[in-house]
């Protein structure tokens, strides 16, 4: 897996950073129990804001986000 868990990633198009939660070998998306990522928004409005989003795998994994070296 290209991110492990507590890795910040930067979505490339947004500019917006994602704190990595849960990886795709415990994490799934219904109904068809996809392999995903579970992530929390980085940015100065997290602290109001701590929902839990996800993502497939194959969409956290096809370029559009990096690990952030900031």
């Amino acid at each position: 897996m290209p991110f492990d868990a507590g890795d910040v990633v930067l979505h490339l198009k947004t500019g917006r950073r994602y704190q990595v939660l849960m990886l795709p070998d415990v994490c799934r998306i219904e109904p068809d129990r996809a392999p995903a990522y579970a992530y929390r928004l980085e940015d100065a409005d997290a602290a109001r804001d701590a929902t839990v989003g996800s993502r497939p795998a194959t969409d956290m994994e096809d370029g559009r986000f990096s690990v952030c070296t900031c």
